[in-house]
């Protein structure tokens, strides 16, 4: 029924609104507004495109429209002159609380128009986003869409980028190359010339920040540093709390540990933390993702569930552990020989070509099985392996 009636509601949607389609006419475009109202990982991979949307259009003017959960992965980002916050728009079935607000709804609606923005690129692809891409006063407007509401944009691009191979930030980035209809032979001399890596710069001032911090913790900083982020966008993708103590117990013996999250994360983390032994509450470190992410890069190793923090040590250089379940890792894990991903497949797992699980990404399953069957010796094998032959120079804290 739910295929069905996006079905119907793409048809009559396109004939009423047969008139939005129109070629993008690029020397049109000189202010855009891309909208990301995901999570923090899906907002950190679409700044891969960014370089190459400033190689086509020079001094183009980039704002974002995201929640504010994703706001600090775009922060010092050379490319994008504003960040717009809002989060009153649903686009998930989990860890929302949009709420109706049509007030909020009205006000963001006037104050994208006032902005007159030439482009929008919706990499949401909701209907929530589909509907501001068609009443925002966008000159052109270009998206993908998962709700049968492509009729919205001026260029409606069809790629189911949760069931399609392939990574994330890769689709994203070819999702540029259809809004603006490139040739092959014009998107492979840009490849060539733009080496396109997705952005996430940590500034001087928080390392600085993080370095003061561990310094404080660590009396002892010629032990390598683990750093560990035990949550994630859903439960389902979490790492049980009886394996994350049973490691650390064993990290301690030979490492400097920390673990990383928010104001959110302080029961979860404190009851690993207490499991482990009732003095060792003081290596959580409840900080911004900013500081969290200069802590990850002065870390020898992290490891983490599919997670922004994952996310952070691939750009950083930072040796990792990803655990994966009901997630697919070919659509998000970083690559690198210094990254480890541990994925054990079972019949429900995720088929190739798709994101998530055949468990609604874990949220319907009750035994999250594919977390709980990841050993506490696999991981602290990868740990070791990686700080014995990828490990950073120890930052020494206390300088």
């Amino acid at each position: 029924m739910k295929r069905l009636g996006k079905k119907l509601i793409s048809v009559f949607g396109s004939i009423i609104f047969s008139g939005r389609r129109k070629k993008i006419r690029i020397e049109e475009v000189k202010s855009v507004l891309i909208i990301s109202m995901y999570f923090k990982g899906d907002a950190l991979f679409t700044t891969k495109l960014l370089p190459v949307l400033n190689e086509l259009i020079p001094n183009v003017e980039i704002d974002y429209l995201v929640k504010p959960r994703a706001k600090e992965m775009l922060i010092n980002n050379d490319f994008i002159r504003e960040i717009i916050e809002f989060d009153y728009l649903k686009t998930a079935d989990y860890e929302e609380n949009s709420g109706f607000r049509f007030d909020k709804k009205k006000s963001l609606l006037k104050l994208i128009r006032k902005r007159k923005y030439d482009l929008c690129i919706d990499l949401t692809g909701k209907y929530s986003t589909a509907l501001l891409a068609l009443y925002g006063g966008f000159k052109y407007s270009a998206g993908i869409n998962y709700n049968g509401f492509g009729f919205c944009y001026s260029k409606f691009i069809p790629v189911d980028t949760q069931n399609s191979l392939g990574h994330l930030s890769d689709k994203y980035l070819i999702v540029l190359k259809d809004v603006f209809e490139i040739d092959d032979n014009k998107w492979n001399e840009i490849a060539k010339k733009i080496h396109s890596e997705c952005i996430y710069k940590i500034t001087e001032e928080e390392k600085i920040t993080a370095a003061k911090i561990l310094g404080g913790l660590f009396p002892n900083p010629v032990l390598p540093l683990i750093s560990l982020q035990t949550t994630a966008g859903w439960k389902a993708k979490q790492w049980t709390h009886e394996s994350y103590a049973g490691l650390i117990r064993i990290l301690l013996k030979d490492y400097n540990v920390v673990l990383l999250g928010s104001e959110s994360d302080t029961e979860f983390n404190n009851f690993i933390l207490d499991s482990v032994g009732s003095n060792f509450r003081k290596y959580f470190i409840s900080q911004s993702m900013r500081i969290n992410s200069a802590i990850i890069s002065l870390s020898d190793a992290f490891v983490g569930c599919d997670s922004a923090g994952l996310q952070i040590a691939g750009i950083t250089g930072t040796s990792a552990v990803g655990l994966f379940g009901p997630t697919n890792p070919d659509f998000s894990a970083p690559a690198g020989d210094n990254i480890r991903i541990i994925y054990n497949e079972l019949p429900c797992s995720a088929p190739k070509d798709s994101q998530y699980c055949t468990r609604n990404a874990g949220k319907t399953c009750r035994t999250l099985d594919c977390m709980k069957s990841i050993e506490i010796e696999t991981v602290l094998k990868h740990v070791r392996d990686l700080i014995l032959n990828h490990s950073k120079k120890t930052f020494a804290f206390n300088e």
